[in-house]
């Protein structure tokens, strides 16, 4: 299994899951959340990063551009990798004063959880991702977010599967074959 989805163990010795996804916005610079899944109860988002998306556009610039964003992005991506490493060795709820972005979901108030694989069209929006999920609240309120690669998605599929059960709509099955997630 690889170890940035292991379940994590805190200095308390209680576990908590987590899984890393991109928060989408409109801003150029989305925000790049660590969840943790702490009992059935709670959901915490971490911010342990950000993605700057104009980078993510050079990508479609030629092959310069494309080298260019490939590199840019892995730094991004260790440094951020960094961070959740650090994130896993103290509780979600220490963690949710550290930053204003940071944000706590009470499983009871979502309605509905939606998790879809890649879609090329959202590609051009969003920049690359390997699936997508929904989370509505009773409110209303939205939260969509990104997965940058297969283990973070499944470790999703996994964890949400037990905690939401009836509230989650999930419209992917893993393909084997293809060793990606596909439309159900």
């Amino acid at each position: 299994m690889d170890s940035r989805i292991q379940e994590k163990q805190p200095v308390d010795g209680t576990v908590c899951p987590a899984f890393c996804a991109r928060l989408r916005s409109l801003h150029p610079m989305n925000r790049i959340f660590r969840l943790y899944v702490e009992g059935r109860e709670t959901i915490y988002g971490i911010q342990v990063g950000s993605m700057n998306m104009f980078v993510s556009a050079m990508r479609t610039q030629g092959a310069v551009g494309g080298a260019i964003s490939v590199i840019a992005e892995s730094r991004e991506r260790e440094a951020w990798e960094a961070t959740s490493r650090q994130c896993d060795q103290a509780r979600p709820a220490q963690l949710l004063t550290k930053g204003k972005a940071n944000f706590r979901i009470a499983i009871q108030h979502i309605t509905q959880c939606e998790i879809n694989p890649m879609s090329v069209w959202l590609t051009q929006l969003w920049g690359f991702h390997t699936g997508r999920m929904c989370i509505t609240m009773r409110d209303g309120r939205r939260f969509h977010f990104c997965f940058y690669d297969y283990a973070e998605m499944g470790q999703a599929v996994k964890l949400f599967s037990d905690v939401l059960g009836a509230k989650l709509r999930l419209n992917v099955q893993w393909d084997e074959r293809r060793q990606r997630y596909i439309r159900a």
